[in-house]
């Protein structure tokens, strides 16, 4: 019931990623899960790949964190 129906679920996606340095060293890695009510086939990989790096894209901008120097509107 509430937040323990996840009937809408249909798509689970991993996503592995990491941090490198100049010299191609890898500095962090990480893994993320991104849950989502569209049907898999809905969105090619590419695209699922796009709509994660959009998220975190919004969620990593200046502007969420009130980096200085920054304006909202």
């Amino acid at each position: 019931e509430g937040f323990l129906d996840w009937s809408h679920l249909q798509t689970l996606i991993r996503v592995d990623s990491e941090t490198r340095d100049h010299s191609g060293r890898c500095l962090a890695y990480e893994t993320r899960y991104f849950l989502c009510s569209f049907a898999p086939e809905r969105l090619t990989p590419s695209q699922w790949l796009h709509a994660v790096r959009a998220h975190w894209g919004v969620e990593s901008a200046p502007q969420a964190h009130g980096k200085e120097g920054s304006t909202m509107s």
